[in-house]
């Protein structure tokens, strides 16, 4: 007897891997688990230092899902990271969530060149 969980699991990462695949993320693949280390669900090629966890769950458990993220993102050896959940009442990839810490998502706008400049700090003159 198959665990529907596993299946349903299995499925929506295939989903999310093709949906990756067809916008351009051509070496996409599934992760299986190696060992008690566990270091994600989905890659986005060799050489690419992207952590991805795929959800499908009804229940939204973002501070135990973001735990799970830190894990596998150290595992992998990973500075980036990110949840994709499947968005309730669509079956459209682009349509599902995307979640990451924070410092994640400025790590990738300074990466991208989104970055400020860097504020001058003003010193009180000495009189």
């Amino acid at each position: 007897m198959t665990n529907r969980n596993k299946s349903i699991g299995t499925f929506n990462e295939t989903e999310i891997t093709n949906w990756l695949i067809s916008k351009g993320w051509v070496f996409a693949k599934r992760l299986t688990q190696k060992g008690a280390k566990d270091e994600g669900d989905i890659s986005l090629g060799d050489g690419i230092a992207v952590t991805v966890e795929a959800k499908r769950t009804k229940a939204v458990t973002l501070s135990q899902w973001m735990r799970e993220l830190a894990d596998e993102m150290e595992n992998r050896g990973d500075d980036v990271g990110f949840v994709v959940a499947k968005k309730r009442g669509t079956t459209d990839v682009g349509e599902y969530y995307c979640i990451m810490p924070m410092k994640v998502v400025i790590l990738l706008l300074r990466r991208a060149g989104y970055a400020p400049a860097r504020p001058k700090i003003r010193r009180k003159s000495r009189s």
